[in-house]
């Protein structure tokens, strides 16, 4: 074969090679006339601001903050957004030592019972057992006024129930809490 029939089919297979590893890599993109793009996003699903109030223990009392939130006809993104809130509320005050974020939120099938999960837990070991009680009756209270219709709430942490020597978290916390506040 003569060198130039070699050095074009090289650099025919190199340029082909180039092409086919940036389409696998979809760094081409081919849309054939025959393929049609179809928009798969939900627009049923409506959003509206919603006025909240953030219960909170600080410095020996139960605080409430306004807040507005997104609320949507999904009640596990409302849910996330008010958890959002109050953790931001919480870490603004000073009430907690580090930053917590809320990993998932999910809902019973019944939508009445609430499953959240933190990627640190809401209370620390250290706290008073009264202070860790504060906490949580803030985020039941929060939530309850939220009117979502929520009835009970699981607290975890990496999606296992979280660990304390002093609160027992294998069971559901009420969403009334135990104080009237």
């Amino acid at each position: 074969m003569k060198r130039s029939t070699v050095v074009g089919i090289s650099f025919a297979s190199l340029c082909i090679g180039f092409f086919y590893y940036g389409w696998q890599k979809k760094l081409i993109i081919i849309q054939l006339p025959s393929q049609q793009i179809h928009d798969y996003r939900d627009n049923s699903a409506r959003a509206s601001k919603k006025n909240i109030l953030i219960y909170f223990w600080a410095h020996d009392t139960f605080k409430h903050e306004p807040s507005t939130i997104i609320s949507s006809d999904n009640k596990a993104d409302t849910l996330r957004y008010i958890v959002i809130s109050w953790l931001t509320v919480l870490e603004q005050s000073g009430c907690v030592s580090k930053h917590i974020e809320l990993e998932s939120v999910m809902l019973s099938a019944s939508g009445d019972i609430a499953y959240l999960s933190f990627e640190h837990p809401i209370i620390a070991k250290h706290e008073p057992t009264f202070e860790k009680w504060m906490r949580i009756e803030g985020l039941l209270k929060t939530i309850h006024h939220a009117q979502l219709g929520v009835s009970q709430v699981y607290l975890f942490v990496h999606h296992q129930p979280m660990s304390d020597p002093h609160v027992d978290f294998s069971q559901a916390w009420p969403i009334q809490g135990f104080l009237d506040v």
